[in-house]
């Protein structure tokens, strides 16, 4: 059984990890994942209409006929649009020694590996072609510009981006958190009784988490009156509905924040502070001393200031990552007819809900995304009445 909150996350972290990871320590294709798999795929049905638009009505007529003779099925063209979306996903993962040696491949480079592999009998400007409209019509794919030096001199090339990576790690995320911490139950939670030997049991079905959040050895659940255990089941036996129009008004309106909006200067340099000089035993003279002391006097004010902001920054993601939680957990319950919260105590007797992302103790965003399921009955009532 898992103990703690710190192995849980480990745990956690270890499986996302392990779903984009090889044996060997490789990181893995999109396409080699169940998640990467079924994103592309759902794509591939998503643009398949334009992709067809563009095969019969929206191509360069010099090209239509040739274009409309290879494809001649919408079958077909579905299995060359999910096989070159497949092809076009690349690592999900470019940590420190993540493929790290492998070299990024031009457009060019690109199309002329999609001819071989995919598109065989068709030649380098209309493979092009097709690569390009579904690049145009995919939310997964972008064409960017990087600066590179040829023989000492500047180019420009152009290159696929896939931002799948991102998607996956954060959708594994959740699983994981989904797998190693509680979440809401769509059943009341069993009352929270004491048994024959003494212990506090209730909550989940499958899991006993402790009545009170405590060394439970510190914990005699004998001088528990049955008002503690009525309070906190009361509590917990309260149904709860997903607030859907909210979701969908948050998830429109939640955007990321961006570190240039709160952290305005540059991390400060310490190139003058001189940190491996000591001061007190150095020959060093008095105006050498008195500048670096001056050097390192700035350089902590500045650092100060810049802690701050990156501080507010952090405090902005950290409020950010909670409410996406509390979306994607609102996405897994928001059709269920009620969801309730197990309970427990802290070690000063406060209530808190045991799940975690969405709970009626959140921020005010994700409170906001609960309605009383019984209070809506009661409204309902009265407007019939």
């Amino acid at each position: 059984m898992i103990n703690n909150e710190l192995e849980m996350k480990a745990l956690g972290e270890s499986k996302v990890f392990k779903d984009i990871t090889t044996k060997s320590g490789n990181v893995k294709k999109v396409a080699s994942t169940q998640i990467g798999q079924q994103i592309l795929f759902d794509e591939a049905l998503r643009i398949l209409p334009s992709v067809m638009d563009w095969i019969d009505n929206k191509s360069a007529k010099v090209h239509r006929t040739t274009i409309k003779a290879y494809f001649t099925s919408e079958d077909m063209v579905l299995s060359k649009v999910t096989q070159t979306l497949l092809f076009l996903s690349g690592a999900i993962y470019y940590g420190d020694n993540a493929n790290k040696n492998k070299a990024v491949k031009t457009r060019h480079k690109k199309v002329n590996g999609l001819r071989k592999r995919i598109l065989t009998d068709l030649d380098f400007d209309h493979c092009w072609r097709f690569l390009e409209i579904i690049i145009a019509h995919s939310q997964y794919f972008d064409v960017v510009r990087e600066k590179e030096f040829v023989e000492g001199r500047p180019s420009m090339n152009l290159r696929y981006k896939c931002n799948l990576s991102d998607i996956i790690v954060e959708k594994l995320a959740e699983q994981a958190s989904a797998a190693f911490y509680p979440m809401p139950m769509t059943t009341p939670p069993i009352p929270w009784t004491l048994d024959q030997e003494g212990k506090a049991m209730g909550g989940y079905e499958n899991y006993q988490y402790p009545l009170v959040r405590a060394d439970q050895k510190y914990v005699n659940y004998d001088k528990f009156g049955d008002k503690i255990f009525t309070s906190i089941n009361y509590i917990q036996s309260t149904p709860w509905i997903v607030n859907k129009t909210l979701l969908e008004i948050i998830k429109l309106d939640l955007k990321e924040p961006q570190k240039h909006e709160y952290v305005k200067m540059d991390y400060p340099s310490n190139v003058d502070c001189k940190w491996e000089l000591d001061l007190e035993e150095d020959s060093l003279s008095d105006d050498v001393v008195e500048d670096i002391k001056i050097a390192r006097r700035q350089y902590r004010d500045q650092m100060s200031l810049y802690k701050a902001e990156m501080g507010d920054y952090e405090s902005a993601m950290g409020k950010f990552r909670a409410v996406r939680l509390a979306l994607s957990v609102c996405d897994r319950y928001k059709d269920e007819e009620a969801i309730y919260f197990p309970h427990s105590y802290d070690f000063r007797g406060r209530v808190y809900p045991l799940p975690i992302g969405l709970t009626p103790q959140g921020s005010d965003a994700v409170k906001a995304l609960l309605l009383y399921k019984d209070c809506l009955l009661y409204t309902s009532d009265a407007a019939d009445e």
